[in-house]
């Protein structure tokens, strides 16, 4: 395993892509409750380029006011929503989706997104 910040991980060989091809189709970083910060060499940006360009997702899931990224990503989420399934009283998602190379977002639908109800009879 990896103890330490997100920055110091993208600094250390565990960042790097792999030579070659890209061996998968989208990279997605989960932040659920997470102070991690996108800056430095933990920037989206950088990040993106050791991934070469792959199409990226964002996700995070907040949990203290000073931890927001969307300061670090430099933009508005493309979406934003409260998730009644997260057993938590921060529980909002906010998205962030970048395509391909050239930085552009790539709106999500929110019919594309599904929250199951646990624990309600009928």
């Amino acid at each position: 395993g990896f103890g330490g910040t997100l920055e110091e991980f993208c600094r250390s060989d565990g960042g790097d892509g792999a030579e070659g091809e890209t061996p998968f189709d989208r990279l997605v970083l989960l932040c659920v409750h997470s102070h991690a910060r996108f800056i430095g060499d933990a920037s989206i940006e950088d990040i993106r380029r050791m991934h070469r360009y792959a199409p990226t997702t964002l996700v995070s899931l907040p949990c203290c006011p000073k931890f927001r990224s969307h300061r670090d990503v430099g933009r508005p989420p493309d979406v934003r929503y409260e998730d009644d399934c997260v057993f938590s009283a921060c529980r909002t998602v906010e998205i962030w989706n970048f395509e391909g190379g050239d930085g552009n977002q790539s709106p999500l639908l929110m019919d594309s997104m599904v929250c199951l109800e646990v624990g309600k009879d009928g």
